[in-house]
């Protein structure tokens, strides 16, 4: 169970301990199945989310080294380009 989860539950836990000593234990007998679902949801969604973070982010090095090497091939077919455009003018004597 993930930290933040974790600590939710502690305090969680402390609220019923304090709703069982003032009232009584069928306060949160109900309550309390519930509230574990809702802590077992949430440390999924957590995690589903940890990892979401990750593949994001190698997602964004990935979109890096694409636009990279986009910007060097762009410059490198400019170049070509220049080159052709230039032998084309002096065989063909066109300036």
């Amino acid at each position: 169970m993930s930290e933040k989860v974790q600590s939710l539950a502690g305090s969680i836990y402390q609220e019923f301990e304090r709703m069982i000593g003032r009232y009584d234990e069928d306060v949160v007998k109900d309550l309390m199945p519930l509230v574990v679902n809702i802590l077992e949801g949430l440390d999924l969604a957590y995690t589903e989310n940890q990892e979401h973070e990750v593949e994001v982010e190698l997602l964004r090095e990935d979109n890096e080294q694409l636009v990279t090497q986009y910007e060097r091939e762009k410059q490198l077919r400019k170049g070509a380009e220049q080159v052709s455009l230039s032998l084309m003018i002096s065989v063909t004597g066109v300036f």
